[in-house]
C-alpha cells in the first residue's frame, strides 16, 4: 500500500511539474506566437514572416489611403498574380504582351521563316535574379535567327496557373511552339491555393486557383480572392480564410488544428501541443515522395494536367514541349542516384505522347551541382548556368 501511495505521488508530482513546465512554454516562450524566429501554430493568422507582415501592411494602406500601386502588388483576380504588360517590375522589363523582355520586340503579325516559341513557367523560366538580357529565353533568342521566344515565365508559379494563363492570354501568341518549364520542386504547388501555406518563408501574399482531379476529370478551383479586398478579408479572419479554402487546400487540409481558429482545440492551449502542432504540420513538403509514387496526389495530377495541357496546345495547331529545368537540389538528387525522383513521371508522360526535354544531363556535365558560381543567392540559375540551359535547348532545336 505505501509502495502505491509513493508511485501515486511520485507519478503526481510529475504531472504538475510537467503541466507547470508546459505553461511556462506556453507563456514564456510562445506568448508572441514566435520560437527561434519561427511562427508557431495555431496559424491565425496565415501570415508567416516579416516579409509577409510588410506586404499584408502595404496592401493595408492601398485599401486605405490609395496611396500604393495596385499593380505592384501583381494582383490577378484569375490567375493569383501574373507579369504586368508594357512596364517593369523589380528591375524586370515587360512587353506588350507580358511577356519579359526579348533581344526584340516580338510584333503581333507573324514573320515568314520564324519560329515563334512561347515559354510558360515559374521563376526557372522567367529567370529570376538575373537582368533581362540574361535570361535563358533571351539567350536563346538572341543566338537564333530563325527562332524568337516570348517569356511568359511568373515567379512561384504553378503548372495549373502556367496552363491558365496559356488558355487566356498565350492563345493570342499564336505560336508554333509551347514549352512548359517544371521545376521539379514545384510540383507540390499544384496541391495548394494559398502559396505561405505551402512554403512558409516565400510569398507572394495571394491566393490562387488549382485543379483536383475527380472522378477521372480535371476539376477547376477557381482563386478564392476576386479582388484586392478579398485577399485582405481572408487574411484577417481565420473563419473566412478556410471557409474561402472550402478543404481545397491540400496543405491546410492536411494539418487542420494547426489552422483553426485560436482556441478552437485544446492544443492551441498547451505549449507541447502548440509545438507538436507546429512540427507536425512541417511535413509532406518532399516532392520526391510525391513523385516517386506514382499513385500520390501531386504525381496523378502532374501528368494529367501536363497531358492536358499538351492536348489543348495540339487543338490549336501548335508543337508542345515539356522542359524539366531542374533546381540545386533536385540536381544533387540526381548525382547521387543516377536518376532524378521525376524519371517514372517522365517516362510515363513519354509513352503518353508527351515530347519531353530533361536538361538535368546538360546541368550535371556543365558541374552546376558544386559550382558557386552556377547559382544566386536565391539558388536561381546564375547568368552562366542560363547560358548551360539555352546553349542545351539550341541543340534540342537543331534535332
Amino acid at each position: 500500500m505505501r509502495k502505491r501511495r509513493k508511485l501515486c505521488l511520485i507519478l503526481g508530482l510529475l504531472i504538475f511539474f510537467s503541466a507547470i513546465a508546459d505553461q511556462i512554454l506556453l507563456h514564456g516562450f510562445l506568448s508572441d506566437g514566435m520560437l527561434m524566429g519561427r511562427r508557431v501554430a495555431p496559424f491565425d493568422p496565415p501570415i508567416f514572416y516579416e516579409n509577409q507582415e510588410r506586404a499584408f501592411a502595404r496592401l493595408e494602406n492601398l485599401l486605405d489611403t490609395g496611396e500604393e500601386d495596385e499593380d505592384s502588388f501583381l494582383f490577378d483576380a484569375e490567375l493569383g498574380w501574373c507579369s504586368p504588360r508594357s512596364t517593369s517590375n523589380d528591375g524586370m522589363e515587360f512587353d506588350e504582351w507580358g511577356a519579359r523582355r526579348g533581344p526584340a520586340s516580338i510584333a503581333k503579325d507573324r514573320t515568314q521563316g520564324v519560329r515563334r516559341i512561347l515559354a510558360l513557367g515559374c521563376s526557372f523560366t522567367l529567370g529570376d535574379e538575373v537582368e533581362d538580357a540574361q535570361t535563358w529565353p533571351f539567350l536563346l533568342d538572341e543566338s537564333e535567327e530563325a527562332v524568337e521566344i516570348l517569356n511568359f515565365g511568373v515567379n512561384a508559379y504553378g503548372l495549373d496557373q502556367a496552363w491558365l494563363r496559356y488558355k487566356r492570354d498565350g492563345r493570342e501568341v499564336n505560336a508554333d511552339e509551347v514549352w512548359l518549364g517544371l521545376l521539379p520542386e514545384a510540383s507540390v504547388r499544384l496541391g495548394s491555393m494559398y502559396r505561405p501555406v505551402l512554403g512558409h518563408w516565400s510569398g507572394p501574399v495571394l491566393f490562387k486557383p488549382r485543379f483536383e482531379l475527380r472522378e477521372g476529370q480535371l476539376e477547376l478551383i477557381a482563386n478564392p480572392a476576386e479582388t484586392l479586398h478579398d485577399v485582405h478579408r481572408l487574411l484577417s479572419s481565420q473563419s473566412e480564410f478556410l471557409e474561402a479554402l472550402n478543404g481545397n487546400d491540400l496543405w491546410v487540409q492536411r494539418a487542420p488544428e494547426a489552422y483553426a481558429p485560436w482556441g478552437d482545440s485544446w492544443l492551441h492551449k498547451s505549449g507541447v501541443g502548440r509545438a507538436w502542432l507546429t512540427y507536425a504540420e512541417s511535413g509532406a513538403r518532399d516532392p520526391v515522395a510525391w513523385l516517386e509514387d506514382e499513385t500520390s496526389e501531386i504525381h496523378v495530377l502532374l501528368s494529367n494536367l501536363v497531358t492536358a495541357f499538351r492536348e489543348d496546345v495540339e487543338r490549336d495547331g501548335a508543337r508542345f514541349r515539356l522542359l524539366i529545368l531542374p533546381g540545386r537540389d533536385a540536381l544533387a538528387f540526381a548525382q547521387s542516384e543516377g536518376r532524378g525522383y521525376w524519371a517514372g513521371l517522365v517516362d510515363e508522360l513519354r509513352l503518353s505522347g508527351t515530347e519531353v526535354i530533361d536538361l538535368t544531363a546538360a546541368c550535371l556535365a556543365a558541374g552546376m551541382v558544386d559550382d558557386k558560381k552556377a547559382w544566386q543567392s536565391g539558388l536561381h540559375y546564375s547568368p552562366k548556368s542560363n547560358g548551360t540551359i539555352a546553349t542545351a535547348l539550341r541543340d534540342a532545336l537543331k534535332e
